[in-house]
């Protein structure tokens, strides 16, 4: 073997031992009078971190009460009068689901808008789980700084309305959205407003049309009648857009509006925006839009049919210690060695060390491009450890067509790498964690035994 061969050969296998130590030891440095691994850790899914478990019960409490005389006629509540059963009065408690909603039917819409929320909010992994008898709901998500703000969006009714100020008088609801989006207006000095589109439909555009001639600004002449002075003063009629009665939007129908203004009523295409936030700052922008996101959930599904009571309490992994996955991956990876070595004698011990490499590079590809790590995607760390050794194995038989091999393995391959892409745009963590692990481990498998395997199998076959 030429002296550019044996040193190629063993600046691979310095590379290969770098790449191995990297992987499962780490590189340290120190930080702040600490010594820290700057490798990123693996990120895992629900089943090996803490999680947060909601639970939904129906509402029971009496709103109030109503008492009727023996003639079916409802009577006005008198303080200090008692009406007796005896003198034909009938007292009906009102709860706050009323008896004809609480049936399985509203319990399965509620259950579908819940579903419809947690993906609305890219929750990649939940558990949601209905009792068909008595309507509760239990959910589980992961623990993280967003779970407050996703538990209060998933629990919250939902209810749009646009209404008169003054009367409260209900002009618009949510059956008049067509479509809600996100919006970003760029201002002339570089800073983003962060704004909610909401395009209403047909009937909704016709009622918006007539608010617009009465919701406005006017001007009214005040006489002062001691000076005789005239004033003149604004008086504005201002329409609410509520969203749980809680005001978002407080304004009127603006006229003759300069190009390039927006407008947060506008009459013309049947908009309403609603603002969220100004700034400059990215940190600021996100925030924003975050909280646009939530309300575009709540409008872009429909009203929670129940009132709920809702608990929620943290619960611990349901495999609390990862590490004990991490032993009996490296047990089977040493039983796999052993096999191989016994197998292949001197060339398997080789194999075995690529082997290893190949494990070492796939783990740190995952940790960089930050795969999160489910129980399903160890499987397709499996699948793709099996795989790589079935390819060198069939390497390390038929060296001297070594490109065949890989150009044929490689290609009954495929069906399992488009499936692999498939399912790494899954919504589910658990889906695409598979997805994505065996997607990486393929295309890592390729480069690898090309670059690597295949030279190494060559030069020492030489």
């Amino acid at each position: 073997m030429k002296i550019e061969k044996k040193l190629t050969l063993i600046a691979i296998i310095l590379l290969i031992l770098i790449v191995i130590l990297t992987s499962f030891i780490g590189v340290f440095k120190i930080k702040n009078y600490k010594i820290e691994n700057i490798i990123p850790n693996y990120l895992t899914s629900m089943e090996f971190n803490n999680s947060r478990k909601i639970i939904m019960e129906i509402d029971n409490t009496v709103e109030s009460t109503s008492v009727y005389d023996s003639e079916g006629n409802e009577v006005e509540v008198e303080d200090g009068v008692e009406y007796l059963a005896e003198d034909g009065y009938t007292t009906v408690e009102n709860k706050v689901n009323a008896e004809e909603l609480l049936k399985e039917e509203n319990y399965n819409l509620s259950k579908s808008i819940i579903l419809q929320r947690l993906k609305s909010l890219n929750v990649g992994q939940y558990i949601v789980n209905e009792n068909k008898q008595n309507g509760t709901i239990e959910i589980q998500i992961p623990e993280n700084e967003d779970t407050e703000n996703i538990i209060t969006i998933l629990t919250q009714k939902g209810n749009f309305e646009v209404t008169d100020e003054e009367t409260n008088d209900v002009l618009l609801n949510k059956s008049h959205i067509a479509n809600v989006s996100q919006v970003y207006y760029t201002q002339t000095d570089g800073s983003v407003l962060v704004a909610l589109r909401i395009e209403l439909n047909k009937e909704g555009k016709s009622i918006f049309s007539e608010m617009s001639n009465k919701y406005i600004s006017t001007t009214e002449e005040v006489v002062d009648e001691e000076t005789g002075e005239t004033t003149e003063n604004e008086k504005t009629s201002n329409v609410c857009v509520k969203i749980d009665d809680q005001d978002y939007l407080t304004y009127y129908f603006q006229k003759d509006v300069a190009t390039g203004i927006l407008k947060y009523l506008d009459a013309e295409s049947g908009v309403i925006t609603i603002p969220f936030g100004l700034s400059s700052e990215t940190d600021e922008i996100n925030k924003y839009s975050n909280n646009a996101l939530d309300i575009k959930t709540l409008l872009d599904t429909a009203n929670m049919p129940l009132t709920y009571e809702n608990t929620n309490f943290e619960i611990s992994p349901e495999i609390n210690n990862i590490n004990i996955l991490v032993y009996i991956g490296i047990a089977c990876l040493v039983a796999l060695f052993v096999i191989t070595i016994v197998k292949f004698k001197v060339k398997g011990l080789i194999l075995a060390g690529v082997q290893l490499g190949y494990v070492a590079l796939l783990l740190l590809v995952l940790r960089y491009t930050n795969v999160i790590i489910s129980l399903e995607g160890m499987v397709g760390l499996i699948v793709c450890t099996i795989l790589n050794f079935a390819l060198c194995s069939k390497m390390i038989k038929n060296i001297s067509e070594i490109n065949t091999t890989l150009k044929n393995s490689i290609l009954d391959l495929i069906p399992l790498f488009i499936m692999a892409v498939t399912f790494s745009f899954a919504s589910l963590v658990n889906v695409a964690s598979f997805g994505m692990i065996t997607f990486w481990g393929m295309f890592v498998m390729y480069i690898y035994n090309v670059v690597i395997t295949k030279f190494i199998l060559k030069a020492i076959e030489k």
